[in-house]
């Protein structure tokens, strides 16, 4: 009776404290009493009679009923609220699937199988969950580690997940090349400057086009998250090599599924020359075309590249880390005639940590998504939040890198497009502005930038002040800035 007395006690102090209600708090005072009258059911069968123990035990299933039945509208509440906050938040992307097994358990005639997925975050960390699910049994086979699933999460509450496993094409379908390139020409960080690369960059030569494709990746099971966006940034961290490096229009090629909206992963060994040729043929002229695979070891082994030449049968094959294979085609194409070699500006450097290829692929993402282009679907605010914040924070650690610096300030831009900057980065991509070095291409873009970042008299300043001397190429350009 004394510990009934305490626990009747405590019954009320918490229905006095908490929102449970008086209502609440006298069916609180009944489960209480039903967990002890439970336990009481078998002494009362044995000292007093079974109608009695019968009757005490009802009373005792009630109250565990009520308590039971209140457990489960809790769990469902909280089952609504990350389904809603799913659907309004989540941003969709891809995942690899690390492992298949069997658990043994078979339902319906289905076998149950047990996946481990590693989910890529906005951040570059990996994720890995695991999920059960019942296949038919015929389809336990096409279920593979390195296959691509199509992935929805909420990126400040990563486990909220929902792994579509229709979606996304397995790794053996992947190497089918469709012909939906998109042609970035140029340098990733001279997107959406108002064509900003005529004065920023040495010119161009007239004459034979190179387009770097998309590189497959056959050991993309096995590889962490840096590895990944490294190789999914390659053919672009090549082509802007090989833009500061020589005079030759290099142009890289990401593939994107037009009607779901996604790029495409190229799973599996490297696409011959003839599998691209729906691309090609789509293209003015015939180009000089690089494409390849990654091979295990990005450091030290790198990548293998096939080469051919326009009007040619012939391919001649690179191997090696990306640095040095970026050094190896400009020599090729200079002994061919092709090119000449420049140098590079004092700002630039070279992609040597792999968190630029991170940076680049957001950005990438950032102009797919552009209203203008809308080549994959708006990302979220968070998501979009996410990717300036990495950015940024990466040219804050890497101040002597003016690539990094240029990326950080362009994915504000596109995220004040979009309508998802918030006044914290709006802030630090001022900053950046503001204290860009005269030798820096930040410092001649500061008219466009200021403007896009809400500061549009700082923005007229600095235009007046930058026109005295503007040679003709940037004048032009200058003069086309909206500062309004």
């Amino acid at each position: 009776m004394i510990f009934a007395g305490v626990g009747v006690l405590a019954v009320l102090v918490t229905a006095f404290l908490t929102d449970v209600g008086w209502d609440g708090m006298l069916m609180e005072m009944l489960s209480l009493i039903g967990v002890l009258l439970v336990g009481a059911c078998v002494a009362a069968a044995v000292t007093v009679n079974e109608f009695a123990a019968a009757g005490i035990l009802c009373f005792g299933l009630v109250g565990l009923g009520w308590r039971a039945e209140r457990k489960l509208d809790s769990e469902v509440a909280e089952i609504l609220r990350r389904r809603e906050v799913l659907t309004e938040r989540g941003v969709d992307t891809t995942a690899t699937v690390k492992a298949v097994k069997r658990t043994g358990w078979t339902i319906n005639d289905q076998p149950q199988l047990e996946f481990t997925v590693a989910l890529t975050l906005a951040d570059g960390r990996t994720k890995e969950v695991t999920e059960q699910r019942c296949v038919d049994a015929h389809q336990v086979d096409t279920f593979v580690a390195g296959q691509r699933v199509a992935v929805r999460y909420v990126p400040d509450e990563p486990d909220n997940y929902r792994v579509d496993w229709g979606e996304a094409p397995s790794a053996k379908e992947l190497p089918t090349v469709s012909g939906t390139g998109a042609q970035l020409d140029g340098p990733l960080w001279t997107f959406g400057t108002q064509e900003a690369a005529s004065w920023m960059l040495p010119p161009r030569r007239d004459g034979m086009r190179l387009v770097v494709l998309r590189v497959a990746d056959p050991h993309h099971a096995e590889r962490d998250a840096e590895s990944e966006f490294l190789v999914e940034c390659a053919a672009l961290l090549i082509a802007e090599m090989l833009w500061l490096k020589t005079d030759v229009r290099a142009t890289g090629v990401v593939f994107v599924n037009v009607e779901e909206k996604k790029l495409v992963q190229l799973c599996g060994a490297a696409p011959s020359y003839d599998d691209f040729q729906p691309f090609l043929r789509s293209l003015e002229d015939e180009p000089a075309v690089v494409w390849g695979e990654a091979l295990p070891d990005l450091d030290n082994q790198g990548f293998n590249l096939r080469v051919r030449l326009p009007g040619s049968t012939v391919e001649q094959a690179f191997s090696g880390p990306l640095l040095e294979l970026a050094d190896a085609l400009r020599d090729f194409f200079m002994r061919k005639g092709l090119c000449s070699t420049v140098e590079p500006p004092n700002w630039y450097r070279v992609p040597a940590d792999r968190r630029r290829a991170l940076v680049v692929h957001n950005l990438l993402l950032q102009i797919l998504a552009d209203e203008k282009n809308s080549a994959v679907p708006k990302l979220g605010r968070s998501f979009a939040d996410d990717i300036v914040s990495c950015a940024l924070d990466l040219a804050r650690e890497q101040n002597d890198d003016g690539v990094v610096k240029l990326i950080a300030v362009l994915s504000a831009l596109y995220a004040a497009r979009a309508g998802t900057l918030s006044p914290q980065h709006r802030q630090r991509a001022l900053e950046l502005v503001r204290d860009a070095d005269v030798n820096h291409p930040l410092h001649r873009l500061a008219p466009l930038a200021l403007a896009e970042l809400g500061e549009s008299l700082e923005a007229q300043s600095r235009r007046k002040d930058l026109e005295p001397k503007a040679e003709p190429g940037y004048a032009a350009w200058l003069a086309g800035v909206d500062v309004e």
